[in-house]
């Protein structure tokens, strides 16, 4: 799993023989990557520039790209572009629950890897919150 902050490109060397297996990009398309930082670019835009200068290397090493867009649902997409379209989804990321949907959707042998296109924020609240009770342990 690959979460892009501050990307360093990795070269590796592979065996011609190994089996590829499929890559799964998610795209966070919550409210928060719309945000303009001091250069007037947004998160997404910063992620995706980013992205798509290691996408052309990233068909060498797996057998196809797979891409969803998620917010608080995760939605299957043919392209980045397709990704990106349209305006955000809901005011809330649900990041961990949007990986997990993903990582069930796996094809058979699993993803070769995932990468996130996302700010890291999850605000999904745990469930059953008000019923977690921590006591002391006795003696």
């Amino acid at each position: 799993m690959i979460f892009l902050a501050a990307p360093t490109r990795l070269k590796r060397t592979t065996a011609d023989n190994h089996e590829k297996r499929a890559l799964a990009v998610l795209v966070d398309r919550s409210p928060s990557m719309g945000v303009p930082d001091q250069r007037k670019k947004t998160r997404l835009d910063d992620a995706s520039a980013r992205w798509r200068s290691l996408e052309k290397d990233s068909l060498k090493i797996f057998s196809k790209i797979e891409y969803f867009r998620f917010s608080t649902t995760v939605s299957p997409e043919r392209s980045l572009d397709a990704s990106l379209a349209g305006e955000s989804g809901p005011a809330n990321t649900y990041l961990y629950q949007s990986l997990g949907e993903v990582l069930a959707k796996a094809p058979p042998g699993g993803w070769g890897a995932i990468v996130c296109l996302t700010d890291g924020f999850d605000t999904q609240s745990p469930p059953n919150l008000s019923l977690i009770h921590i006591s002391e342990p006795t003696r």
